[in-house]
C-alpha cells in the first residue's frame, strides 16, 4: 500500500512539473510574441504618425460615455481629464445613474450646466430618464440624469444619446492618456471591418495628477499596490498583445474599449441581468 502511494505521489509531482513547465514556456513565448507586437504598435502610432492624423483629419468622430454612480470624489477630476483629449472631434456623455450622494449636483455647478430639450433614440428597454443638460462652457459635453438601473443601464442610456459612429465606454474613476483616442481610433479607419479595440489599462496608484492629468508616474507605496501593477503589465502587455498578434482577442475592457456604435445597437446593447456586461458584449 506505501509502494502504491509512494508511486502515485510520484506520478504526481511529475504531472505538475510538466504542467508547470509548459505554462512558464506559454508565458515566456508570449512576453516573446508581445514584445515584436508592441514594438510594431509604438512604429505605426508614434508621434509623426499622430501628428499626421491630425494634419489630415485621419480621425473618426466619438463618443465618450461616462456612467458614474456616487463618484463624487472623482468625477470632476475626470471630466476635465476627458474634455483636455488631444482629439479633433469628441463629444462626453456622462450618465449619473441614480446616484444617492451629490454627484449630479456637483457637476452640474463645476460645468455650468442647463437643462436641454435633447432627445435620445431609444433602442431598448432602460430605467427612466430624469433630465438631460447641456453645458454653457463645453459645448461637446452632455450629462444625463437617471434612475438607477446598474452600469449597463447607464451605458444604453448613453447609447441612445451618443451621435457619433463609435464610442468608448469609460469608468468614472479613470483617466485617459491625452493620445488615447488618436493611438486607438485609426486602426477603424485602416481597417472597416473592425467592430471594437481595447486600451491598454494601468495602475495610477501614487501618481501625480495636475487638472486630471498624470504629470508623473511612481511606484506604488504598499507591496500589494505593488503586485497588482505586475499583475496589469502581465495581463495588457503580454497576455493582450501576444494575444492581438494572432488576432486572437478574447475580451475588450470596460474600462477602456472602443465600438462601432451601430453593430453595438443591433444586438441589443449591453445586457443589464449580469454582472460582466463588457464581456457579455464581446
Amino acid at each position: 500500500m506505501y509502494e502504491v502511494i509512494r508511486i502515485l505521489g510520484l506520478i504526481a509531482q511529475i504531472l505538475f512539473l510538466v504542467y508547470f513547465s509548459i505554462l512558464q514556456l506559454s508565458f515566456a513565448y508570449s512576453g516573446l510574441i508581445a514584445v515584436q507586437y508592441l514594438r510594431r504598435m509604438l512604429r505605426q502610432g508614434g508621434k509623426q504618425t499622430l501628428e499626421y492624423q491630425l494634419r489630415h483629419n485621419f480621425v473618426i468622430p466619438i463618443s465618450i460615455l461616462v456612467p458614474a454612480y456616487n463618484e463624487e470624489a472623482t468625477i470632476v477630476t475626470s471630466l476635465h481629464s476627458f474634455l483636455s483629449l488631444h482629439y479633433p472631434d469628441f463629444e462626453i456623455v456622462a450618465i449619473n445613474d441614480g446616484s444617492s450622494d451629490k454627484t449630479i449636483d456637483i457637476i452640474i455647478e463645476e460645468f455650468d450646466l442647463i437643462p436641454t430639450t435633447h432627445y435620445g433614440r431609444s433602442f431598448t428597454k432602460t430605467a427612466k430618464v430624469v433630465e438631460v443638460y447641456r453645458s454653457l462652457r463645453y459645448p461637446n459635453l452632455t450629462v444625463i440624469d437617471k434612475e438607477n438601473g446598474g452600469k449597463a443601464d447607464a451605458l444604453n442610456v448613453g447609447l441612445a444619446y451618443a451621435r457619433k459612429s463609435i464610442f468608448t465606454a469609460v469608468d468614472a474613476d479613470s483617466l485617459l492618456d491625452a493620445d488615447a483616442l488618436l493611438r486607438v481610433t485609426r486602426r477603424f479607419k485602416e481597417d472597416d471591418d473592425m467592430v471594437a479595440i481595447g486600451g491598454t489599462i494601468r495602475v495610477l496608484n501614487n501618481a501625480t495628477l495636475e487638472a486630471g492629468k498624470v504629470t508623473a508616474l511612481a511606484n506604488p507605496k504598499k507591496w500589494i499596490e505593488r503586485f497588482q501593477v505586475i499583475e496589469y503589465i502581465r495581463a495588457f502587455y503580454i497576455g493582450r498583445a501576444s494575444l492581438s498578434h494572432f488576432n486572437m482577442q478574447l475580451i475588450i475592457s470596460g474600462a477602456f474599449g472602443i465600438f462601432k456604435r451601430d453593430p453595438v445597437i443591433e444586438v441589443g446593447g449591453y445586457r443589464s441581468d449580469t454582472v460582466g456586461e463588457d464581456m457579455e458584449l464581446v
